[in-house]
């Protein structure tokens, strides 16, 4: 799913610091100001029908201008994280040479 976001300065990159999975809501903490933000699961813009987020997660978010009592996401998109094999699971490069 693109992201159109032009014309818009209210885009901010956060990391989930709450997640209620069965009320539906959580907070996120900004990278910038480190105040939270309050994330439904409606606003979660994914393909698949489970809208749900972890943790720690890394996510864009849209705020929503018209809510006054703090931050409120207007739209959320998740920020794919390349996760790489531990250093004790990789093998080092001369057994990798040995085997060409």
């Amino acid at each position: 799913m693109p992201i159109d976001l032009s014309g818009s300065d209210l885009v901010v990159e956060a990391q989930v610091k709450a997640w209620y999975s069965m009320k539906g809501y959580g907070f996120a903490q900004t990278y910038e100001s480190g105040e939270d933000i309050f994330i439904h699961y409606t606003m979660i813009q994914a393909e698949a029908k489970r809208r749900d987020l972890g943790e720690g997660e890394v996510v864009r978010v849209l705020l929503d201008e018209k809510f006054t009592e703090g931050l409120r996401a207007k739209k959320v998109w998740k920020i794919p994280v390349k996760r790489f094999p531990p250093l004790y699971a990789r093998r080092p490069e001369s057994v990798i040479l040995a085997f060409r």
